[in-house]
């Protein structure tokens, strides 16, 4: 027999604990992996101190620029449920650290998204 995954209670829906997705490991130095939306500088995917985000300034290590991704809808999704076809994403080559300094946005990605997004090609020119 089946689990349930929801039960309905006076019209309010719940849903187990354990089918929700928490975010994607963090990794041994804390770093989790992200994605960051800067005004002027675009969206960049990599590996941030997520808890020490205060202001406009993000340090990302083993950052890429996106510059074209194929998501469900907007920039939570894709930190959600990750690219719907890496063939339709256009992203750079990893950087050792990079600084985002007009950071607007910050999205924890999950572990699902988090490995398609390390998953996408570098494009080549």
């Amino acid at each position: 027999m089946n689990e349930p995954k929801t039960i309905k209670i006076d019209d309010v829906k719940y849903v187990r604990a354990d089918s929700i997705e928490e975010g994607a490991e963090p990794r041994e130095d804390g770093l989790s992996y992200c994605i960051v939306r800067g005004y002027r500088m675009g969206v960049v995917c990599g590996w941030v101190d997520f808890d020490a985000v205060d202001g406009p300034i993000v340090e990302i290590c083993e950052g890429r620029q996106m510059y074209r991704w194929d998501s469900a809808f907007v920039l939570a999704d894709l930190a959600q449920s990750g690219v719907r076809h890496s063939s339709k994403c256009k992203f750079s080559e990893p950087q050792k650290v990079q600084k985002v300094t007009d950071a607007c946005q910050v999205f924890k990605c999950t572990k699902k998204a988090a490995k398609s997004l390390q998953e996408v090609p570098s494009a080549n020119r």
